[in-house]
């Protein structure tokens, strides 16, 4: 399935196309990981409650990714073991922070 920004009202940082890809694929967001290079698309991964790992490129490196599982340089640092240990760990309930709008975890 490709879910594109075109298939929702709200673009990234809304967790819509996220909310779509889920509900589309009949998934929880518990057992899902979201790759994003962005703040946005990781604002957006985090508001869906999807554990999410960001691989930093040269137009983001200096975003703010807090609250992401893994930061990693590029895809070549994934270790599928230790996305399936991520997905397994318990996590906490997302916080909703007011006046920010940012997501934390």
């Amino acid at each position: 399935m490709i879910a594109a920004g075109d298939v929702v009202a709200a673009k990234k940082p809304a967790p819509d196309i996220y909310h779509y890809a889920l509900e589309r694929l009949g998934l929880a967001p518990t057992g899902c990981v979201a790759f994003e290079d962005s703040e946005n698309g990781l604002r957006a991964s985090l508001a869906a409650e999807i554990t999410t790992v960001v691989t930093v490129n040269d137009y983001t490196r200096n975003h703010d990714f807090r609250g992401a599982a893994l930061v990693l340089e590029d895809l070549s640092e994934v270790d599928l073991a230790a996305l399936g240990a991520l997905l397994a760990a318990p996590r906490p309930a997302p916080r909703r922070s007011s006046g920010s709008g940012r997501s934390s975890r």
